[in-house]
């Protein structure tokens, strides 16, 4: 967990130092598992994620969870007012974003059930796994490892 802080702490860093540009971006509802098989998939339980292609490399965000009102009727209507006009950018159907989104749903996977806690610091990981070689990442890795202990 203390690497996978170290990660987040890094491409924050390199973001706001190296933005160029964003040429695509886009939002994105994670689901577990579990909701997919259940087909009980609703907004207000998805994680909502925004990420942005910028300098040849995905950085995400994460957005607030879906506030939620007495009235049912209001929040079906809501939920589906969201689906309908979800953020992203004219071109996002064919670029890294939907990639990306089809890497961090795998790699989820393998961790059989994420504490939403931290599921910021495994998008970072997945993120900073999708950016970078291996080689790379090990590089990296030693640098941030001794910069902040």
């Amino acid at each position: 967990m203390l690497l996978r802080k170290y990660i987040t702490n890094y491409l924050e860093e390199e973001h706001y130092h190296y933005i160029e540009d964003y040429s695509s971006y886009e939002e994105f509802y994670y689901f577990t598992n579990r909701e997919k098989i259940n087909k009980n998939k609703s907004l207000y339980n998805a994680i909502n994620i925004i990420g942005f292609y910028s300098n040849k490399k995905i950085f995400t965000l994460l957005m607030p969870k879906l506030p939620q009102y007495n009235d049912e009727e209001a929040n079906k209507t809501f939920e589906k007012y969201l689906k309908w006009h979800k953020i992203y950018s004219t071109n996002s159907y064919q670029n890294h974003l939907t990639v990306f989104w089809k890497y961090l749903e795998e790699n989820l996977k393998k961790y059989k059930g994420i504490n939403e806690e931290n599921f910021f610091y495994y998008l970072k990981e997945c993120e900073f796994k999708f950016n970078y070689l291996q080689n790379k990442q090990l590089e990296i890795l030693k640098k941030i490892y001794y910069k902040y202990k």
